[in-house]
């Protein structure tokens, strides 16, 4: 909801930049170009250019492989679990609105088990998909 995150970074003074920056987050969606684009004022540490670098191979790849119309870039997703970082997927069938496929990048979850190493997984709902398929 931007209007109550508005008043509550309001709330705590937090300044202008930032707060256009988090307020800008809700228009970062579409094609994986025009999100490159639009984002590119809103990096304001290395952190978030490398983020941006990642989505520009991403960019790439996807060029590549003719997926480019079957693609969406949303940057204000967020997952149902603490322990994805980087990039997360959301996969759907045509003309149906619930999420066939999900996952994500999780590194530092596997930290959790010993030993930090580099890590994407994603899960099918497969009665889901049988149910969209049909129709």
């Amino acid at each position: 909801n931007k209007i109550e995150i508005k008043s509550y970074l309001n709330k705590l003074k937090v300044d202008d930049k930032l707060l256009d920056i988090v307020l800008n987050l809700f228009d970062l969606n579409g094609s994986i170009e025009e999100v490159l684009l639009k984002a590119k004022d809103s990096c304001i540490n290395d952190l978030m250019k490398k983020g941006l670098k990642e989505l520009e191979e991403i960019s790439i790849l996807i060029k590549e492989t003719n997926y480019k119309d079957y693609t969406n870039c949303d940057l204000s997703m967020i997952g149902k679990f603490d322990y994805y970082e980087g990039i997360m997927i959301k996969g759907y069938y045509a003309n149906v609105y619930k999420e066939v496929l999900s996952g994500g990048r999780y590194d530092s979850l596997t930290e959790e088990f010993g030993r930090r190493i580099g890590a994407i997984g994603f899960c099918i709902d497969v009665d889901g998909l049988m149910e969209a398929s049909r129709r």
